[in-house]
């Protein structure tokens, strides 16, 4: 009996790595409770600062000298698919990595390690580091409030809060 105790445990232990970062993309793909959708917006705006490239409406904001991200408002990513993107980054784009491990071989990105690529094809480092759950709060954010959303004054506010002066152009 006890042999099959440890056994037991030694498989689940074995399996550890695999189910760390199954929250993460679990939490991403169902509906997101408000309290994550904030926290990634709270990551989004001011620790990982998204908008810098992304705008707060996730239209782009990116300098001219660069070429725009696609527009977030109409990413046909899935939750899954968008917590690799910020993990990972993007290979030869100007989306940077936002894990320490991205593209190693603990933590493979599109299925392939840094060595895979060209080095500057290599995503560069994000101004801040995150976390799994930090990751996946934003993933909650963009999806309750910019993936498939019109620009409305109501995000505008969400985001900026109420008084924002760039909000007062909107009308709804």
């Amino acid at each position: 009996m006890r042999s099959r105790v440890t056994l037991s445990l030694i498989g689940v232990l074995a399996l550890a790595p695999a189910w760390c970062l199954v929250p993460v993309a679990t939490q991403a793909q169902g509906a997101a409770e408000p309290a994550a959708v904030e926290r990634g917006r709270v990551v989004y705006r001011d620790l990982a600062r998204c908008s810098y490239c992304h705008g707060w409406n996730g239209q782009g904001a990116i300098p001219a000298e660069e070429a725009p991200p696609a527009p977030l408002s109409l990413s046909q990513l899935d939750a899954t698919a968008m917590v690799e993107v910020v993990r990972c980054g993007r290979p030869a784009k100007s989306m940077p990595r936002h894990t320490r491990a991205a593209w190693s071989e603990k933590d493979r990105c599109y299925g392939q390690t840094a060595g895979d690529l060209a080095a500057r094809d290599l995503p560069v480092a994000a101004p801040a580091w995150l976390t799994n759950q930090q990751i996946a709060d934003v993933v909650a954010f963009l999806r309750a409030t910019i993936q498939g959303k019109e620009i409305t004054r109501a995000n505008c506010v969400r985001y900026w809060g109420e008084g924002a002066p760039e909000c007062a152009g909107l009308q709804r």
